[in-house]
């Protein structure tokens, strides 16, 4: 069973989402597992001037699709300004890195300066998150 959770503090979407992605391909869950957890995760793009590009995966022999979702909230300044963008809030010890978590080691700024964050991680290295009750809300177990 793969434990997936809905991450409520900032959150790294980019790096979350890249190992997410390398999860599905790579993973040793069996497909039909990995399946399943496609089918309740999805992006959040914000509104942009070009359109959002299908991401493809191939599990147990056929292609799907990474669902996507329009941003929702309200006065959203990246939406508002077409600066587009996207949110992947859904995290798991499968593949969400602790420092992908806002707020576990380094605030926001830091990361988007660029100063904490290791650009570079080896094949197949997922470790563990430290996700709580208190950053995440539980979807499937």
């Amino acid at each position: 069973m793969v434990d997936v959770s809905v991450c409520t503090s900032d959150i790294y979407s980019e790096d979350n989402l890249s190992l997410f992605l390398a999860w599905l391909e790579h993973g040793t869950v069996n497909e039909d597992n990995k399946v399943r957890v496609l089918q309740h995760c999805h992006l959040v793009n914000h509104s942009s001037a070009f359109p959002a590009e299908p991401i493809l995966i191939t599990l147990a022999g056929a292609r799907h699709e990474l669902p996507q979702r329009p941003c929702a909230q309200e006065a959203c300044a990246r939406c508002q300004n077409l600066r587009g963008g996207y949110q992947f809030r859904f995290v798991s010890s499968f593949w969400t890195p602790v420092y992908a978590i806002c707020g576990q080691n380094q605030s926001h700024d830091d990361f988007s300066a660029g100063r904490t964050r290791a650009r570079s991680r080896p094949f197949g290295y997922f470790p563990v998150p430290a996700i709580t009750p208190s950053n995440s809300s539980t979807l499937i177990r």
